[in-house]
């Protein structure tokens, strides 16, 4: 007689039940403060494709306008 391939059962995943929150509220979003700047620096602020400020760092005004001037997702915030 011929072997008969046996058949295994492939364990399946047992689904958790989704909770549904109503009324939920984000929570706050703690913002750091602005960095103090020095003498000759400035503060450039980068954008995500929404227009959100995403980042901000200290540069200066050179540097800015050779590299960073180009690009409008970055601006200047304070000088």
């Amino acid at each position: 007689m011929a072997k008969q391939p046996q058949e295994t059962e492939k364990p399946t995943k047992e689904e958790s039940p989704t909770l549904e929150v109503k009324d939920f509220v984000q929570a706050p979003k703690k913002s750091k403060p602005l960095p103090v700047l020095k003498r000759g620096e400035i503060l450039i602020s980068e954008s995500d494709d929404e227009g959100k400020e995403v980042n901000h760092f200290v540069t200066n005004q050179a540097t800015f306008d050779s590299f960073y001037s180009n690009n409008p997702k970055f601006s200047i915030k304070k000088k």
